[in-house]
């Protein structure tokens, strides 16, 4: 191992033989100068000047050391004090002329013994080397020795080792340079060293210092003296910044197959930081790294036996061997009971932090190709039983891996993780194309994955208990050093499992793919989602602006890496909805969405489609993106954005959605449209940058016919009508997200529209026109008024800002009826209304009441009383948002051929309880009063109403003219009622309350009862009744002074009870009940002459709808009275006359009819 480390970082492996030639030849040259200079030293002060001897000099060093060298200084002896040779700028040229010196010394001092000179002995007392500089180039060491330089063995006998000694070599200020074949040079700085040697044999002592990359280094060196046949014993201390090596033992130099070593070696690495910084290997571990063992070496061999290995507190014990010879094995084997993760894990986070942002800064490009040395076997058996990592204990780390011809094979690489989670990987790696491509297998299972996505922190926040129950992965991985890949990948977790492939291709901007096919996903059961209950709709005071808001500083966050992505879903379960069949295909980088394909084919009806590429950076390319949407209605549509669907959507008409974005993000174009059944939306235009939009919109808004966009919006316009045309309205939309003004201008079926709004800082504004010559006629068409005719003016002026809404001016021209409010309205909280309407005319047949003005009366049918009242809860929570006041008033109010004029009343809300306050309006003649409350300041809500009519004119009330039938005179009536309920059905149901009705001073027309009683004293057989009633029905009406009854109301049910009269000519009496909730009438009346005395009632019967009812006459009595007087006995009916319930139209039920309709009645 040593062998090979040496090889590569300093080269010196595979050139051992002319290596060790050029060192030998730097020993003698060294021996030459000194035994040169000494020998001259004596002879030369006398005879000769050594400056004028220096080229021989040189050229004799040369000859020894096969390098040039230069002598630039003066070259002094002196014999006193001391025998001294100063030699100044000596320079060791190297090989290439144009290459840099090998060596170069500013100045070299000798000090020597004269008593030992005079003995025969040369014993350097001091070599000072001032300021050295030595260049060591791998390319030069490598050269081959020049032809004809092997130099001659060193002589035996005389002028042996023993005969020169050097007691001490000093080096100042030193400096040594390796110059690597690739890569910076590594320098050696400030070198100081104290050499000694009593002779060359030894024993040999050093001490000294230097700086590398600015780290401090220290060696100490003892070695023994060489004798022939005896152990060499050794002591070296290398301490290096933070670390220090000692190793200490015996050298045997005669040793079978070379030299051999054994002894104790110790590595400390007491700051792991300061060794990261001088070799640029960062160590993550926190505290102490010893490593200790027996060290046994030769030229075929190293070993460390009893290897112990700790790390802060956690200790270890293996083996290390190394082989030499023709194949290189090594072996290492390494196992450690327990490794305290957590104390290394603060260490590891900032370097791998700062790594992270470096790598998402600019990514490395691929390294140089490595091959896996041939000439090389190892086998790797590491093992730690438990490593406690973050909190919790990783056991079973294993890494058995074996290196043999060039080939590497991973036998096991596995552990166990929190939750139960076995993790494996094995394969094999081979060199290919100069890189080593690695292929194996890995696999995953855990039996509980929330206990692994608990320690990682990747559990999502509101997880249910019952997922991440089961986990697996199952992969074929293969990399070739440069990137990685994933096939044949299998991943199941819970119930679902997905098949595919992963990869990574790194370069200037990395790449990772992902492509699955996934069967199904149920989303909510992770989400903790169940079907959820529809949110009441609420409008956002700006929802353009919400654009603007969501869109963040950057898309998503720049991991580093683009990612490639496929994905197929068969099923997918969100928010209660099942999404079928997801096909996924694009790229995404921080700045560019690209999709190939985008498309769900079914989302709960909804189907959708997309394609292109999108930018969202400045930077980015110009876009070109498509997107479709598709749905049998708008429903599916309205449940994806949350928005609670109004009845009917799902019947509006087919939702189709296409548009196109192009150009730069900063400035994309759109053209979109979307239609609902043959309604249609189109806008085209620029929108600004996609992070702050600005709009500059146009396109229009159309639909073939009126009708079918009214159907659309909820309306239920009149079966039958005229056609109203088609819609055909130009928009615009300009401004920014949170500032739009839009403007809506064209034709609404048979109307003119003009429609603006803008929302600015100061609030928002809209103003409104719809005119059209027979517009109210369209809106009777459209089933928002009763039967109405003649032009329609609209206008309409509304500002507003947060929370509040300011009714400028409404007013309103529908026919006859004109109409004008403003206020203010609080839209947050609560709803506090204020403000006023009023109607300088007003006629009810505009909200669907009365009958309409002359000549247009069209009567209702009559309801069944199924469907008369509403079961749908009231919604008493939007009630209770109301709080304010509105005064109400109208000059003439029109029901139908009754009018009152100078209606007011002021209506209020507060706390949930409404209230109309001080109603009043004559009737000309006559007066109505009265108050309505509606609580709904409780579960249910609550009516209490008191209304008080007097002297009203019951022929304005009830439309008869003329000699028509019917009831005429002045009416009183006092009703006070209470009800509650949660639907109109249950309110009308409770009603409960009394009250009375009253008419006076008025006649019966339709029936003359003093003319029908002197027919009837006439008659002289059965033939003669019909004639004497038509004649009385003939004659024209009665006169009445009073006609009154008491009425009690319990449980929606009025009672009529105790009906008086005092009528000309007879008397009607009865009793009976309105039945509101089933909506049914029963009113049982009887009609008694005066004359004749002893002459039975005539019966009348009234049931059916209160607003359509029938009557019976019952005449049965009459006849057998009649026929009893005439032969005495009861005959059968007589056709015609209607008695036992009546076949035909008779007089008398027309006189019933208008009758009723006096009292009330439709």
């Amino acid at each position: 191992m040593f062998r090979a480390a040496g090889c590569k970082r300093f080269g010196i492996c595979g050139r051992g033989i002319g290596r060790r030639r050029e060192l030998r030849k730097l020993l003698i040259g060294v021996g030459a100068v000194v035994g040169l200079v000494v020998g001259l030293g004596f002879a030369a002060p006398l005879l000769i000047d050594l400056n004028d001897q220096k080229p021989r000099i040189a050229a004799l060093i040369e000859e020894a050391t096969g390098h040039r060298v230069v002598l630039g200084g003066d070259i002094r002896f002196t014999v006193l004090p001391v025998p001294a040779v100063s030699v100044r700028n000596v320079r060791v040229l190297g090989r290439e002329a144009a290459g840099p010196d090998l060596a170069d010394v500013q100045a070299i001092d000798l000090r020597l013994s004269l008593i030992a000179l005079l003995g025969g002995k040369v014993d350097v007392a001091e070599v000072r080397l001032s300021r050295p500089v030595v260049i060591v180039a791998e390319a030069d060491l490598g050269a081959p020795a020049p032809a004809g330089e092997t130099p001659a063995p060193a002589a035996a006998g005389g002028g042996g080792a023993d005969s020169v000694s050097v007691q001490r070599v000093l080096i100042e200020d030193g400096l040594i340079e390796w110059r690597p074949a690739a890569g910076p040079a590594r320098r050696l700085e400030g070198l100081e060293a104290n050499i000694s040697a009593p002779s060359l044999y030894g024993p040999y002592t050093v001490s000294g210092g230097a700086s590398y990359h600015g780290q401090p280094v220290a060696l100490d060196l003892a070695l023994g003296r060489f004798t022939s046949g005896q152990l060499l014993a050794y002591d070296v201390r290398l301490a290096l910044a933070g670390g220090t090596m000692a190793l200490g033992g015996s050298l045997d130099p005669a040793a079978p197959g070379g030299p051999a070593v054994q002894g104790k070696l110790r590595l400390s690495i007491d700051d792991p930081a300061a060794i990261g910084a001088l070799t640029g290997i960062q160590l993550p571990v926190r505290g102490t790294i010893v490593a200790e063992g027996a060290l046994k070496a030769s030229a075929a061999a190293v070993a460390i036996d009893d290897l112990a290995v700790s790390v802060g507190d956690s200790r270890g014990s293996g083996r290390l061997a190394v082989a030499f010879g023709p194949t290189t094995a090594v072996s290492l084997k390494l196992r450690m009971p327990r490794l305290d993760g957590d104390a290394l894990l603060a260490a590891v986070q900032a370097p791998a932090a700062e790594a992270a942002a470096d790598a998402a800064a600019l990514p490395a490009p691929p390294g140089p190709a490595l091959a896996l040395p041939a000439g090389v076997t190892a086998d790797v058996d590491l093992a730690i039983d438990a490593l406690q990592w973050s909190g919790a204990v990783i056991q079973k780390i294993a890494l058995v891996a074996a290196l043999e011809g060039g080939k590497l094979t991973l036998s096991k690489a596995s552990a166990v993780l929190p939750g139960a989670t076995d993790i494996g990987l094995s394969g094999a790696a081979a060199s290919r194309d100069g890189r080593p491509r690695f292929e194996g297998t890995v696999d995953v299972a855990s039996d509980n994955p929330r206990a692994l996505t608990d320690w990682l922190k990747l559990t999502p926040d509101g997880l249910p208990a019952g997922r991440l129950t089961r986990f697996t992965l199952t992969a074929k991985v293969s990399t070739d050093g440069i990137g990685a890949a994933l096939s044949d990948l299998v991943v199941r977790l819970d119930g679902s499992t997905a098949r595919g492939s992963a990869g990574w291709q790194p370069g200037v901007r990395p790449t990772a793919m992902l492509s699955l096919d996934i069967d199904r996903v149920d989303a909510d059961d992770y989400l903790g989602l169940a079907a959820p209950a529809v949110p009441a709709p609420a409008a956002p005071a700006n929802p353009l602006a919400e654009i603007g808001a969501a869109a963040p500083a950057a898309p998503w966050p720049d991991p580093g890496f683009d990612l490639a992505l496929r994905l197929k879903l068969g099923s997918l379960t969100l928010h209660g909805n099942e999404v079928k069949a997801v096909d996924l295909d694009g790229l995404v980088t921080p700045d560019t969405l690209r999709l190939t394909t985008l498309a769900v084919a079914d989302y709960a009806g909804l189907k959708l489609g997309a394609s292109g590429k999108l930018g969202f950076a400045k930077e980015a390319p110009e876009g070109d993106f498509a997107f479709q949407i598709e749905a049998p209605s708008p429903q599916p549509l309205l449940a994806l954005a949350g928005i609670a669907a109004p009845a009917g959507t799902a019947s509006l008409g087919r939702l189709a959605v296409e548009g196109r974005l192009t150009g730069k993000p900063e400035a994309p174009l759109v053209d979109a449209w979307a239609s609902v059944g043959e309604t249609r939306l189109a806008l085209a235009g620029a929108i600004g940058s996609l992070r702050q939009p600005v709009f500059d919109l146009k396109g229009t808004f159309s639909a073939p016919e009126l009708l079918a966009l009214a159907v659309q919006a909820g309306l239920s316009p009149a079966p039958a009508g005229p056609v109203l045309g088609p819609v055909d309205l130009a928009i615009t939309l300009r401004g920014t997200a949170d500032q739009p003004a839009v403007e809506a201008n064209g034709r609404l079926g048979p109307a003119d529209l003009s429609l603006a709004g803008a929302i600015g800082a100061e609030g928002y504004r809209i103003a409104a026109k719809l005119e059209a010559a027979n517009g109210a006629a369209m809106l009777t068409r459209l089933g928002l008024t009763g039967a109405v005719s003649g032009p329609l003016a609209l206008a309409l002026e509304a500002r507003g800002k947060a929370g509040e809404l300011v009714l400028s001016a409404l007013k309103a021209t529908v026919g006859p009826n004109r109409i004008e409010a403003e206020g203010t309205l609080a839209t947050a909280g609560s709803r506090r209304f204020t403000g006023r309407i009023s109607a300088p005319y007003l006629d009810l047949a505009l909200f669907g009441g009365g009958t309409g003005p002359a000549g247009a009366a069209t009567p209702a049918p009559a309801r069944p009383a199924g469907n008369r009242w509403s079961t749908r809860p009231i919604d008493i929570e939007g009630l209770r948002r109301f709080d304010g006041a509105i005064d109400l008033a109208a000059d003439r109010l029109v029901a139908g051929s009754f009018t009152l004029s100078a209606v007011s009343a002021r209506l209020t809300a507060a706390q949930g309880v409404l209230s109309l306050a001080d109603l009043k309006a004559t009737a000309d003649p006559g007066a109505v009063n009265g108050t309505v409350t509606l609580d709904a300041s409780g579960d249910a809500l609550g009516i209490a109403a008191e209304i008080r009519a007097t002297g009203f004119d019951l022929d304005a009330l009830t439309g008869r003219k003329g000699a028509e039938p019917g009831l005429s005179g002045s009416g009183d009536l006092t009703l006070g009622l209470t009800g509650i309920g949660r639907s109109t059905f249950e309110i009308v149901s409770s009603l409960t309350g009394q009250g009375s009705l009253l008419a006076t001073e008025g006649r019966i027309h339709g029936i003359d009862l003093k003319t029908l009683s002197d027919g009837l004293k006439t008659v002289n057989q059965p033939g003669d009744i019909i004639g004497r009633i038509a004649a009385a029905v003939k004659a024209g009406s009665t006169a009445y002074r009073r006609i009154a009854t008491d009425l009690a109301v319990a449980r929606g049910i009025v009672k009529l009870a105790g009906i008086g009269s005092d009528i000309d000519g007879g008397t009607l009496s009865g009793d009976g009940t309105v039945d509101l909730p089933a909506w049914n009438t029963r009113l049982r009346l009887a009609l008694k002459l005066a004359e004749p005395a002893d002459l039975p009632p005539l019966g009348i019967d009234i049931s059916g709808p209160p607003d359509a009812p029938g009557a019976d006459v019952r005449s049965r009595d009459i006849e057998n009275y009649y026929l009893q007087k005439f032969i005495g006995s009861k005959l059968p009916d007589i056709p015609g006359l209607g008695g036992g319930g009546g076949g035909g139209r008779d007089p008398g039920k027309a006189i019933v009819d208008q009758i009723f309709k006096g009292l009330g009645g439709k």
